[in-house]
């Protein structure tokens, strides 16, 4: 029977560590790549946003046109650089 109160107590413990942890982690700041992450997502969505509100009559240089491959080596080399992806 005490050995049984024992393995409980131990289960317990390990429980409320890990419920302490998940909390601790829950309230972190957010890390620079976290950062970085949703500023990439919120700027590629308003170049977007500006290269459709702009036409190209109004600009006073031509825009040079990136093919869809180029967008996303762009993209690619942008996630790798802060560290979202590993270089490949």
């Amino acid at each position: 029977m005490r050995d049984l109160c024992m393995l409980l107590l131990r289960s317990v413990s390990e429980m409320l560590r890990l419920v302490f942890l998940l909390v601790k982690m829950l309230r972190r700041e957010p890390t620079r790549v976290d950062t970085y992450a949703d500023a990439m997502e919120e700027y590629k969505a308003y170049l977007e946003e500006k290269g459709r509100t702009n036409n190209g009559a109004s600009r006073s240089q031509p825009r040079k046109d990136f093919t869809l491959t180029d967008q996303d080596r762009l993209y690619q080399e942008t996630r790798s650089r802060i560290g979202l992806i590993s270089k490949q």
